[in-house]
């Protein structure tokens, strides 16, 4: 390769990287749309593949765009088809298939691939969070609960979603409404009593 090619090569590289960085940051954000666009954009670049897939995997998901999930979910285990990824393609994919066939695949979830279920579903809501500069953490009870009250021994984790916007979504919303929080950590753990979730925030970083 000539001096050229390869300062030019470098070039290509360094503006991949920085269109894949840009586009992370859109889906940080919640811009869905526009990561996606840019993600898909990748495609056939020097980055690694099976990186492109996944966030486009994941994008798919964020988006509620079941055929697109099912389409790319087959496409990255076709590139990586063991590991923690793959792993959580399958878990997209059997919540975006069809509502029986993705009764029979979580059924046999257990209690650690619940909770990664759940971190899917919450990083919808911390995206939104994040434009009011605010973060949700959930402690090891506050996880526990939430995958407790979201499967099911019939359903699998089919029912997180509802658990999720019953003990989540809209007691969160309800203190936001009231002014409760400001920007900052918003902290989630049970009640003494077990009955709900309880928020709360650092008087530091109201």
């Amino acid at each position: 390769m000539t001096l050229l090619a390869t300062l030019l090569a470098a070039t290509l590289a360094v503006s991949a990287a920085d269109r894949l960085a840009m586009a992370d940051r859109q889906f940080r954000r919640g811009e869905y749309a526009a990561a996606m666009r840019e993600y898909t954009a990748l495609r056939g670049s020097e980055l690694l593949a099976s990186d492109v897939s996944f966030r486009i995997l994941l994008t798919a998901h964020m988006l509620g765009d079941k055929a697109a999930v099912l389409k790319e979910g087959a496409a990255f285990l076709a590139l990586e088809p063991t590991g923690e990824k793959a792993d959580r393609a399958r878990l997209m994919v059997a919540q975006s298939d069809a509502p029986e066939k993705a009764a029979v695949a979580l059924r046999a979830l257990d209690r650690d691939d619940v909770a990664r279920i759940l971190d899917l579903e919450l990083a919808k809501l911390r995206a939104r969070l994040s434009e009011r500069d605010m973060t949700l953490e959930l402690d090891k009870k506050a996880v526990d609960f939430l995958c407790t009250k979201g499967a099911d021994d019939a359903l699998g984790a089919r029912p997180l979603r509802r658990a999720v916007q019953h003990w989540v979504e809209d007691p969160l919303a309800d203190l936001l409404l009231r002014e409760t929080f400001g920007p900052g950590r918003i902290r989630a753990t049970v009640e003494k009593d077990g009955s709900a979730l309880v928020f709360r925030q650092p008087k530091k970083e109201r």
